[in-house]
C-alpha cells in the first residue's frame, strides 16, 4: 500500500495543499523567533566585558586609598541592561520611530540606553581587616557604581 510522492500530491486537493504549506510557514516563523545561540553568547560576552571593565577600573583606583594595599575585585550583574526606543502612535497603532541615516541605512531612534544593574561587589584587600578601610572602600564603590552598601563586601587578603 505504498504510494509514491506523485500519487500523494495528486490525491491532496489544492485547498488542503495550501493549508499544509501555511502550517509549514507558520512553523518556520515560530522556530526562527527563538533566540539563537549566537545571540545568547553575544549577551554573555557583553556582560563579561562590562564586569571586567568595572573590575579593572576598581582594581586600579582602590589601592590609591590610604592603607588599602593590593586589591582584587569581583562584580556580578543583576541584568543585562536595555535600550528604550522612541515610540509613536499613528492611527491607534504604536510603532518604533525609524530614521534614515547617511549612506542609505535606517536605524531606530533611541530614547535611552540603560547600563546593566550591578547585583553585588566583593573586594579582597590587604588592608581589609581595618574597619576604617572597609568603610572607605564601601563608600568609594557605592559612590562610583551607585550600589547600596549592603551589596558591597570587603574581605582581608590572606598572606601568602
Amino acid at each position: 500500500m505504498t504510494l509514491d510522492l506523485k500519487q500523494l500530491i495528486a490525491n491532496i486537493s489544492n485547498k488542503k495543499y495550501i493549508y499544509i504549506l501555511g502550517l509549514v510557514g507558520i512553523f518556520l516563523i515560530f522556530i526562527s523567533s527563538f533566540p539563537k545561540e549566537n545571540a545568547r553568547e553575544a549577551i554573555k560576552e557583553t556582560e563579561v566585558d562590562y564586569c571586567t571593565e568595572i573590575e579593572e577600573k576598581l582594581e586600579k583606583i582602590l589601592p590609591d586609598i590610604a592603607n588599602v594595599g593590593k586589591v582584587s575585585v569581583m562584580v556580578t550583574l543583576k541584568n543585562y541592561g536595555n535600550t528604550v526606543f522612541v515610540r509613536d502612535v499613528v492611527n491607534a497603532e504604536e510603532k518604533t520611530v525609524i530614521l534614515n541615516q547617511k549612506g542609505g541605512g535606517e536605524g531606530a531612534l533611541i530614547s535611552e540606553e540603560r547600563n546593566p544593574l550591578i547585583q553585588g561587589v566583593i573586594i579582597v584587600a590587604e588592608g581589609g581587616r581595618s574597619d576604617k578601610v572597609k568603610g572607605e572602600l564601601t563608600e568609594a564603590v557605592s559612590a562610583l557604581l551607585g550600589v547600596e552598601a549592603h551589596r558591597i563586601k570587603i574581605f582581608e587578603r590572606k598572606m601568602k
